[in-house]
């Protein structure tokens, strides 16, 4: 291939001329190269543009010109159209190189419908559509492959991008002014990373389907969830979410590993996680790892909560999942919630969290808690509250709250044989440790109490202590652990 003096070119023609001379060169000799060597198969160079010779001037007239594995390239221009992807071109890649593809009037649709398999957009602007700016798959003809790089797309009616089928990709793109989410996915190993979403009406990025892996995004201005997900497998980890109307994150499913997101001024939980909606009542399955996450300042709900809601009699929960080494300040629930069994709890630290006497810095409802290593702070309704039987309570402190520093059983649940061991309650404005009347064979051993109303009420049943650290105790005389002006 013979290339043109460039000196010449910036000499005589301007820079987008020489671009535009280049381009067709290209294209001609990469048609060329395929007519020459059949052996070799190779995609043919398309170019789009309303001035260059030897181009396209619409993006559907490339498109209708292409076949499965071309690359399309929109140079500078606005092109006022809805483009379909027909079936039949798989692998076909549309590059944008300065190019606009404006949806809106004259026209009325989606901004790109695509058809085909295993289709790249690629670094080009996707704006003003009453639908989708983009389209792929439907939920009878799925899509796989699709991949969005390095694309703007901002302006629509509808969501940005909707996306039915397997593993979709997208990376560096930016969605903005969505009528409703920025991205929403139907189908498995869903991919976005490094991207960025803002001013969307309802979820930033929302996957239905398993195996998601939603990395180092950026989430701001969201009318709903930051990440929304309803599957098992999710992997969201180091994203920033700011500034949103409801979770920062949501997920749906098992296995679930959210670790070491950056969450702040949100309206709803920090990060929430659930079993599916269709799973049966009562404990099963593993919900996974929520790991490292910093949340602060939710105005309505915590934290984290995994399942905080549940009533196992009638609910689906974990039968285990392991919460360890959040930040939680400012949350008007409980700092960290869990209704789960075999709950692993640890090295978390919480602090100005709860807005009333149910809701403490952390609480935890289910058999067979671990709960270790946690701190918390200044919480509206006590420190540590553990609801449930067989459970580990140990090397944790509480302080300066405005409830009981630790509470086994609460007025109505049974908590059996629940060892509580060398704990720190200070400065709290309730009991340091209280153990409920719903609570039996209760274990209290090197625990210390400094500073609180008493540093022990006992109205649990075969409760033993050795060698804890207690100046004052309360007897509740046959009643419970009740604070003045609490309801039993």
């Amino acid at each position: 291939m013979v290339h043109p003096n460039k000196s010449f070119l910036r000499g005589v023609l301007g820079f987008r001329v020489q671009r535009q001379l280049l381009w067709a060169l290209l294209c001609a000799a990469s048609l060329a190269l395929v007519v020459s060597s059949p052996a070799v198969v190779l995609g043919a160079a398309i170019c789009v543009s309303g001035s260059t010779p030897g181009c396209e001037t619409t993006i559907q007239a490339a498109i209708d010109i292409a076949v499965g594995g071309d690359t399309v390239t929109v140079l500078d221009g606005r092109y006022d159209e809805n483009v379909v992807i027909p079936a039949g071109k798989d692998g076909l890649r549309l590059v944008g190189d300065g190019g606009v593809l404006d949806g809106d009037l004259p026209n009325t649709g989606v901004a790109l419908t695509v058809e085909s398999n295993d289709v790249t957009v690629e670094g080009l602007v996707i704006r003003n559509a009453e639908d989708h700016l983009i389209a792929a798959g439907t939920e009878i003809a799925p899509v796989s492959g699709f991949t969005i790089d390095g694309a703007t797309l901002e302006g629509s009616r509808s969501a940005c991008v909707r996306v039915y089928g397997d593993g979709f990709t997208a990376r560096r793109t930016t969605t903005r002014y969505c009528g409703l989410h920025g991205i929403l996915v139907t189908g498995n190993d869903a991919t976005i990373t490094k991207s960025r979403a803002s001013y969307t009406q309802s979820d930033a990025y929302s996957v239905t389907g398993d195996d998601a892996d939603l990395q180092r995004n950026q989430v701001i201005l969201i009318d709903g969830d930051g990440f929304e997900v309803f599957g098992d497998r999710a992997r969201i980890v180091r994203n920033k979410v700011r500034i949103i109307d409801n979770a920062g994150v949501d997920v749906r499913g098992y296995d679930v590993f959210v670790s070491k997101n950056k969450i702040s001024h949100i309206d709803g939980t920090g990060v929430n996680v659930d079993p599916p909606d269709d799973a049966s009542p009562g404990p099963a399955g593993n919900g996974g790892e929520i790991s490292n996450n910093s949340v602060f300042s939710s105005n309505t709900q915590g934290c984290v909560e995994v399942s905080d809601f549940a009533e196992p009699e009638f609910d689906p929960v974990f039968a285990t999942v392991l919460v360890f080494g959040n930040r939680c300040r400012r949350a008007v629930d409980e700092g960290i919630a869990i209704v789960a069994d075999g709950a692993i709890v640890t090295d978390n630290r919480v602090s100005q969290a709860g807005a009333g006497r149910l809701e403490p810095c952390v609480s935890i409802k289910g058999d067979g808690a671990v709960v270790t290593g946690n701190t918390g702070s200044s919480c509206a309704g006590g420190g540590l509250l553990l609801v449930g039987s067989s459970g580990v309570v140990s090397d944790n402190t509480m302080k300066k709250t405005f409830g009981y520093g630790f509470e086994v059983g609460n007025a109505t649940d049974t908590s059996d044989s629940v060892v509580v061991s060398d704990n720190l309650a200070q400065a709290n404005l309730g009991f340091g440790f209280a153990v409920r009347q719903s609570a039996t064979a209760a274990t209290l051993s090197g625990n210390k109490a400094l500073k609180n109303r008493e540093d022990l009420c006992d109205a649990g049943n075969a409760t033993t202590s050795t060698g804890d650290d207690f100046d004052t105790e309360f007897d509740p005389t046959g009643g419970d652990c009740y604070l003045a002006g609490e309801l039993p």
